[in-house]
C-alpha cells in the first residue's frame, strides 16, 4: 500500500500514543517517536514524499519518480491511499 508521508505519519501517531499508554516504568525505556514516523535530519515530523508500506516494513520515499523506479509494479503508484 502506498501512502503519502504526512497519512501515514497520522496513522503511526496513534500507534505511538497507545505505546506510550502501555508504557510501564519498571519494564524499560519510552518509547522513541522516531520508531513510529518518519523524520527529517532535523527531527521534525516529514510534510512530503510517499510510503510504501506491506504492514511490517515501511519504506519512505521523497518523490514520486523514486517510488516509481523502485515499484514501477504498483501501477502509477496504486492512486496513493489519501
Amino acid at each position: 500500500m502506498v501512502y503519502k508521508v504526512s497519512q501515514f505519519n497520522k496513522m503511526q501517531l496513534v500507534k505511538y500514543s497507545d505505546a506510550c499508554n502501555k508504557w510501564d516504568a519498571n519494564k524499560g525505556g519510552f518509547p522513541s517517536r522516531s520508531m513510529y514516523v518518519f523524520q527529517t535530519p532535523e527531527g521534525s515530523d516529514r510534510k512530503r514524499g510517499f510510503v510504501v508500506s506491506n504492514g511490517h516494513c515501511h519504506t519512505f520515499f521523497l518523490t514520486r519518480v523514486a517510488l516509481m523506479k523502485m515499484h514501477g509494479d504498483l501501477a502509477e503508484v496504486t492512486q496513493v491511499s489519501i
